[in-house]
């Protein structure tokens, strides 16, 4: 009995082997394909690097640099104009100063400047009456989300001009970071479109994502 076991289990084993054996056959060809094809595109990037420096460096582009320079200018000012015309001359003046500014700086800090709209504006948004009355689910997966942006992600919902939708909030974070729920429980005591649920475990973006839909 011991013997008919002992053959059974190596028999299994050996099967095991094989399917492993072909398994990594099969991933050792698509790796030649992705290395073959990975060769591919780059020897084109590479060509199309090279097409790039002949054009900078031929007498053409350089004399057509100060077309190219003039015709930057005038869409700058177009879109200075469009932008002046629909939020006015301070977030017209915030925008520019910004804009010298490096780019981690404007984004982490005054990312504010590129969304400004008037009061006047506002209000206009807020009062417009559409055909559907449509209401917007969205569902937003949370893991020990920072405090900062968790608060940032949900003002940036509420500070909508259209009230009309539902922010769900699936919440798999462990232990050490319950005041993701305490702060989102907090807020949607006041507004009732703030949803939270707060799940058994954390499943990564999709399952907690779709931990809410089936619910």
């Amino acid at each position: 009995m011991e013997k008919e076991i002992t053959q059974k289990t190596t028999e299994e084993l050996q099967q095991r082997i094989d399917e492993l054996t072909k398994e990594n056959k099969i991933l050792a060809e698509n790796n030649s394909k992705l290395n073959t094809t990975l060769s591919r595109q780059s020897s084109r990037i590479s060509a199309l690097s090279d097409e790039v420096h002949q054009l900078r460096t031929s007498t053409s582009w350089k004399i057509t640099k100060p077309i190219r320079a003039i015709s930057s200018l005038w869409l700058l000012f177009i879109k200075a104009y469009y932008f002046f015309k629909r939020n006015g001359l301070k977030a017209t003046v915030k925008r520019i100063f910004f804009r010298k500014q490096p780019v981690s700086h404007y984004v982490a800090d005054n990312c504010d400047a590129f969304n400004l709209i008037t009061d006047k504006q506002r209000k206009k948004e807020e009062k417009e009456v559409f055909d559907r009355d449509i209401t917007f689910s969205i569902i937003v997966p949370l893991y020990n989300t920072p405090e900062t942006l968790l608060k940032e992600m949900i003002d940036s919902v509420v500070n909508q001009t259209y009230a009309k939708w539902e922010l769900c909030l699936a919440d798999g974070s462990d232990d050490e970071h319950t005041y993701v729920g305490k702060y989102v429980n907090k807020l949607a005591k006041s507004d009732k479109r703030i949803k939270y649920e707060k799940l058994e475990k954390n499943g990564g973006i999709s399952e907690n994502t779709n931990a809410w839909i089936d619910m």
